[in-house]
């Protein structure tokens, strides 16, 4: 059962308050974002896919270590970007740019 579906069956007295907080606790076992395609998660993906944020940043998980790193990585990308003066524009092309990142 989903957790729109729980919601719903609590709200019909079709199951506990128990039973509810439990299918919430699975669909959203940690920290961050579950694993839904709702719209963070989805804008995460959609910008990924861009080029606008490093590759597999939308799909780790909040608590995992990698997280630190990516977090670290991004910021240095960032920063040579913001040296070479790139824009969204600039990134966002049909060709693929000669300008390379670190």
């Amino acid at each position: 059962m989903s957790a729109f579906e729980a919601v719903g069956k609590y709200c019909a007295h079709q199951i506990t308050e128990t039973e509810l907080l439990e299918v919430e606790r699975r669909a959203c076992p940690g920290a961050g974002s579950c694993g839904g395609m709702y719209t963070a998660n989805t804008m995460s993906a959609a910008i990924e896919a861009m080029g606008l944020s490093l590759p597999h940043s939308s799909t780790m998980a909040a608590e995992d270590n990698e997280k630190t790193e990516s977090a670290a990585r991004s910021g240095e990308v960032l920063a040579a970007a913001v040296q070479q003066r790139l824009n969204a524009r600039q990134i966002l092309r049909a060709k693929p740019s000669k300008t390379r990142l670190p």
